[in-house]
């Protein structure tokens, strides 16, 4: 281990809003660079003045964190690769990516080997001469422009990067870790909100696609559901959403004055409510009634709809659509 402190996350990314600050005074270079159209990572001019500014910027982190002071930084590229080299010879590495456009919005790296807590830097070049050349840092997880009308692809999706959603420079945020792991049913459920009326979004073959999914997935759940297994589903996600405090949530049945048939599917919806405020007194009725708490569609062969490069997505949204219609069309079972 090294005497000297270590880098951290928290400093390299204080690192890329200093190399921004020095990057943002140089539009004499940023102008005289040779840009190419596509990836960042084929600007090697604008990476080698990246790297410069980056080695200058060290200077101002160490006048402010003197426990660096002994500590040497080289940057090279494509991006900013960084390694910092300790009194004692050791050395660690670490990197900022690069991004440019003359959009504010552009293709980004794949998600599922995606570092979203990585610095990003992003260079928003000029349409005409009259204009600056405006570059952002912030976190990748911060430009990650999501809506919820997103398209879920036919392999790894790579979420877009907006430029109008980094931080300006005078106004950075802390450096925080997210997790990304949310992002299979973030694409399902975009699928359904494409294919609503109301939805403003530009056509994809993918929204043809959810249409017949949704007609296929709701003919199937019919067909293998019976009245009262209907009523269990719905008391479930009726459970489920009040827990959650939806507003529109309707309370779970009470038992007074109900049927034989009333007051069974009521011990289910209190089994089940019991179960998700964690009381140690109940058993696990679901699995003894075939139900799950978690996942109702049980009923749906899932072997009945077509292997997709991106299976999971399919399956959460199958489970989207089941519950959107148990909740949406309770009438047409009865």
């Amino acid at each position: 281990m090294p005497k000297d402190s270590i880098v951290s996350k928290h400093i390299i990314y204080e690192l890329g809003i200093e190399t921004v600050k020095i990057l943002n005074k140089k539009q004499n270079e940023l102008k005289n660079i040779k840009w190419t159209n596509g990836e960042s990572n084929l600007d090697s001019e604008y990476s080698e003045l990246a790297c410069d500014c980056c080695e200058e910027a060290w200077d101002v982190i160490k006048t402010k964190y003197h426990e660096y002071d002994k500590i040497k930084i080289n940057c090279k590229k494509p991006d900013i690769n960084i390694k910092f080299t300790y009194s004692d010879g050791s050395s660690s590495n670490d990197k900022i990516e690069l991004k440019s456009s003359k959009s504010k919005k552009m293709p980004g790296s794949t998600i599922k080997n995606l570092d979203i807590n990585q610095v990003l830097i992003y260079c928003l070049r000029p349409s005409s001469e009259s204009e600056i050349y405006k570059i952002k840092c912030s976190q990748y997880f911060s430009a990650m422009g999501e809506s919820d009308i997103d398209l879920f692809q036919d392999r790894t999706p790579r979420p877009v990067i907006n430029f109008e959603k980094m931080n300006n420079i005078d106004d950075t945020q802390h450096f925080v870790i997210h997790d990304k792991e949310g992002w299979i049913e973030h694409y399902a459920k975009c699928g359904l909100n494409r294919i609503q009326e109301n939805s403003i979004c530009q056509k994809s073959w993918q929204d043809d696609l959810v249409k017949i999914m949704k007609k296929k997935i709701i003919e199937e759940y019919i067909q293998n559901t019976s009245e009262e297994d209907f009523k269990i589903d719905k008391i479930s996600l009726d459970i489920q959403s009040f827990s959650l405090g939806d507003p529109s949530a309707k309370k779970p049945p009470l038992t007074q004055n109900s049927s034989e048939e009333d007051i069974k599917i009521d011990n289910i919806s209190l089994d089940i409510q019991s179960l998700s405020l964690g009381d140690p007194e109940k058993s696990q009725p679901l699995q003894d009634k075939n139900i799950s708490n978690h996942n109702i569609v049980t009923k749906i062969d899932k072997n009945t709809i077509q292997p997709m490069d991106n299976n999971e997505c399919v399956k959460r949204l199958t489970e989207h659509l089941v519950l959107s219609k148990v909740n949406h069309d309770e009438e047409i079972i009865r």
